[in-house]
């Protein structure tokens, strides 16, 4: 009996040690929606898998087929084996403020990837390992078109099913959320209750929190006036809280609707009046190169109800087509 006793002792001491590490560091996320900070102020996902299945890929998937022949990128996503058309499902992009005045994008990818590859291909061009409960590569800082340098951007590779990337300050706040469970969107928040609102089937969708928009453009040191058509929209989007758009394609083209949110009765009849106001101006300046948009536009509807102000329409398939020539 005290043989046994001492085989058992032995055999959960070896497992301790053993389940230790995996028991310190949380284990990576199986979404990128489990990454989104939940005081981001805008959340958008793309399904890509679901584009790669429709008649539009050919169209949709343009812009990618010119990415893996362009130099640099083609180079690394060679070196790290990767082809995003194939190996990238889903895209979850957010904007996240951390405190700051100004939001920040992060982007999450799921998919099929190989880190250790990755991470060579990243480290091979001047990418710096950062260590710590989610290890991240901190990229070479670049200029933009004035010669201005931003904060760094990173990229971690955090599972063959997930990678996230953004500027540092708020990949590493991401992170931080995440590691100590408090990231994500939860149910009962805000932002969460608006997502849960969208379709699962859409094939990309947006949520927007307008109202924290407005604060951060406002609260920003520069000022862009707007003038026109824009001055028009902007000025009845003002008192909009929520904003929700969803795409859904089909063999016909893509279903498209957006929703803007006001408690302000005479706010969503401004709107629906901007609204039906900018249907009828495309109508007429695309009538005479584009006459199966305005076939388009003319079944585009707007309606109105007691929380907001919904615009809803399908772009035709022959538009991506042409577009694509």
């Amino acid at each position: 009996m005290k043989t046994a006793r001492l085989l058992l002792l032995s055999c959960l001491s070896i497992f301790a040690s053993a389940a230790s590490p995996l028991f310190g560091s949380p284990a990576a996320p199986q979404s990128g929606l489990a990454l989104v900070p939940g005081d981001s102020i805008a959340v958008a996902v793309v399904s890509l898998d679901r584009l790669r299945s429709s008649d539009l890929a050919p169209s949709l998937f343009h812009e990618a087929d010119e990415i893996t022949v362009n130099g640099k990128a083609a180079a690394f996503l060679k070196d790290a084996g990767l082809d995003p058309k194939r190996d990238v499902d889903v895209a979850v992009f957010s904007l996240c403020a951390g405190g700051r005045d100004e939001a920040q994008p992060l982007v999450a990818f799921e998919g099929r990837f190989d880190p250790a590859s990755l991470s060579a291909a990243t480290a091979s061009r001047g990418g710096t390992r950062v260590d710590g409960p989610f290890p991240y590569f901190r990229l070479p800082a670049s200029a933009d078109l004035k010669g201005h340098r931003g904060e760094p951007g990173a990229v971690a590779f955090l599972s063959p099913r997930v990678v996230l990337a953004g500027s540092e300050p708020v990949l590493l706040h991401a992170l931080d959320l995440y590691s100590n469970g408090r990231s994500g969107l939860p149910s009962k928040g805000a932002l969460g209750g608006m997502v849960a609102k969208v379709d699962p089937a859409s094939s990309a969708w947006v949520v927007v929190d307008a109202s924290r928009a407005r604060e951060l453009k406002e609260a920003s040191a520069s000022h862009e006036s707007a003038e026109g058509p824009a001055a028009t929209v902007y000025s009845a989007l003002r008192s909009v809280s929520w904003i929700v758009f969803q795409a859904n394609l089909s063999s016909g083209g893509v279903d498209v609707k957006a929703t803007g949110l006001s408690s302000d009765e005479d706010a969503r009849q401004n709107i629906e009046d901007v609204l039906r106001g900018m249907i009828a101006a495309w109508r007429m300046a695309v009538q005479s190169k584009s006459p199966e948009l305005v076939s388009a536009l003319r079944k585009f509807t707007v309606t109105r109800d007691n929380q907001g102000v919904t615009i809803a329409g399908r772009i035709p398939a022959e538009l991506f087509k042409t577009a694509k020539k």
